[in-house]
């Protein structure tokens, strides 16, 4: 930003190309001060050598410098029962949780009015995974039938603790880096708890025919506690179609032969406090509790984002598999998504938390594989990747 910290931005606009740098490595190196090119000299005696707009480069890096510390625990166990030859129960669990903290210094002798900041963070998820994996195979040859599937439930739970605070008016004494060293009280520090918890159900099933037919047909129902009810819960279904057609084709010359067809959605849940509009409790006057409005309207009608996929593709092999070729077209259209909007102040707010707009993302992809040598001893592989993609904002607001 546009600031003394900032060093690039002092080097391309204020700095003055006669000033040594190594010269002022060398005061930091020596005194420990910031002595830099800018001092105020006699138009401020009592800061002679203290610098007018920008620290020294080497008192800034070793003095005016952040830290961020991090401990994190992560770790999962599973479970599987084979109910039957063709049936298995399988339990899951999951844990990611981590505290950290993050600390910003200026040091007393800065242009800056000296400051100690720290934020400090804790975050958990658990997810619970239960589901019931089927397969199972009919007849054998041209006639044989595949059929496979599982049909389960998520549990998810994430969680996240967010404190921070900052001196207020410097520091007290030099070097101490701590809440307690202001000079004057501190304001109340920043305090943010969110919860965010989502049940899952879900299913496919799949069915092969004469191994060269393939339906794959999938579903899931999410309910998200960061919409609002009646809003909250949404589904999302997929299905793909193959079709290996070079399974009609006995030749050696032609190894795979499919097309491919896919359609699918995705859902999106919103943010954590984005459905109930809040007040932001702040720092008490003479002991008067304080509160304010947030500038963000929050929307109590709020529905998940959405995106609905298809795609077409083909895939071929040559020649024991030494030349591949595999082309798709694409659309992807996303809706509902979930947005800051700008409005006028005169409002008595800035942003209004909106479902609007639609992206439209359509292409083409095409990947060419070969394999020029192969030897027992040898063998080189290359890939030729080719993509288009177009981006169109079909509408934002309506």
């Amino acid at each position: 930003g546009y600031d003394n910290r900032n060093v690039n931005q002092s080097f391309r606009q204020w700095y003055n190309r006669h000033a040594d740098v190594k010269e002022q490595e060398t005061f930091y190196n020596q005194t420990g001060l910031n002595i830099g090119w800018n001092p105020y000299g006699s138009l401020d005696p009592a800061r002679l050598t203290r610098p007018h707009y920008f620290d020294n480069y080497y008192f800034n890096r070793f003095e005016n410098y952040n830290s961020d510390e991090r401990n994190r625990m992560f770790g999962n166990f599973k479970v599987d029962y084979e109910i039957l030859d063709w049936l298995t129960f399988t339990g899951r669990m999951s844990t990611d949780r981590y505290s950290e903290l993050r600390e910003e210094r200026i040091a007393v002798g800065s242009v800056d009015v000296s400051e100690y900041y720290r934020y400090n963070r804790t975050f958990s998820e658990d997810n619970l995974d239960l589901f019931l994996k089927f397969n199972k195979m009919f007849g054998e040859g041209t006639s044989s039938i595949s059929l496979g599937g599982l049909l389960g439930a998520n549990y998810r739970r994430t969680r996240a603790d967010v404190i921070s605070a900052r001196t207020n008016g410097g520091l007290v004494t030099p070097g101490v880096y701590a809440l307690s060293n202001s000079v004057s009280n501190p304001e109340a520090p920043a305090e943010t708890h969110t919860e965010v918890g989502v049940n899952g159900y879900f299913g496919s099933i799949n069915v092969g025919f004469a191994n060269m037919i393939y339906l794959d047909l999938t579903g899931r129902y999410d309910i998200a506690s960061t919409l609002p009810e009646g809003n909250n819960g949404y589904f999302y279904p997929g299905a793909s179609l193959s079709f290996l057609f070079s399974e009609l084709i006995p030749t050696d010359i032609f190894d795979l032969g499919k097309l491919r067809l896919n359609y699918a959605e995705a859902g999106n849940l919103a943010d954590p406090l984005l459905v109930n509009n809040i007040f932001i409790l702040n720092t008490p006057f003479a002991g008067t509790p304080l509160a304010t409005a947030s500038a963000i309207r929050r929307n109590p009608n709020l529905v998940s984002e959405n995106t609905k996929s298809y795609e077409v593709g083909v895939e071929l092999a040559f020649l024991q598999n030494r030349v591949g070729l595999d082309v798709s077209l694409y659309r992807a259209n996303s809706f509902n998504q979930i947005f800051n909007a700008d409005v006028t102040a005169a409002s008595g707010r800035r942003v209004d938390i909106v479902n609007a707009g639609e992206i439209q993302n359509q292409g083409v992809e095409a990947s060419l594989r070969l394999t020029p040598v192969k030897t027992p001893d040898f063998q080189w592989n290359m890939t030729l990747n080719w993509a288009r993609n177009r981006n169109k904002v079909n509408f934002t607001l309506r």
